[in-house]
């Protein structure tokens, strides 16, 4: 009796394993709808901006990066395969890395310091944002997109300063 209430707990654990998580490894991922648009800052593409969907839901977010003519297709789990259907508030960050000496001028950029590879001392880094920072909070980005289980998911912003 042991024996046969054991072989069926094997089975059952066996067939339960199978079908929740499948062959392929997709268990718990939704379905994404190719998504895609262009970035521009007054009117001229964004380039090697990173566009980042903030979910208002509980789908998943969504990322993408702008090509040389501010370009993106988005991606949730694998290169181009787009976002889950909902709404979305839309983030837009372009950040550059420049040496400290250049920051020292520049109010807009942010200097850190890290250690330095050689020598140990210190080495400061600015970073500048190409973008209005604006762009980069969910609280002030005002950039909003709704992604449909049906028809055309395009979706261009315009960033104003």
């Amino acid at each position: 009796m042991k024996r046969l209430t054991l072989s069926l707990a094997l089975s059952l654990l066996g067939f339960v394993s199978v079908g929740c998580g499948g062959a392929d490894g997709d268990a718990g991922r939704v379905e994404t709808y190719e998504t895609t648009g262009k970035i521009t800052f007054e009117g001229k593409p964004v380039a090697d901006a990173v566009v980042s969907y903030s979910p208002k839901g509980s789908q998943p977010p969504a990322l993408g990066r702008t090509g040389s003519d501010g370009t993106y297709a988005l991606r949730t789990y694998e290169d181009g395969d787009g976002a889950a259907a909902g709404d979305y508030v839309v983030l837009v960050t372009k950040e550059t890395v420049t040496a400290a000496p250049s920051a020292a001028h520049d109010p807009n950029a942010r200097t850190m310091t890290s250690p330095a590879a050689h020598g140990g001392g210190p080495n400061s880094v600015s970073t500048k944002s190409e973008t209005p920072a604006k762009y980069n909070n969910p609280n002030t980005s005002g950039l909003e997109a709704t992604v449909k289980d049906n028809g055309e998911n395009n979706f261009d912003f315009d960033l104003k300063k």
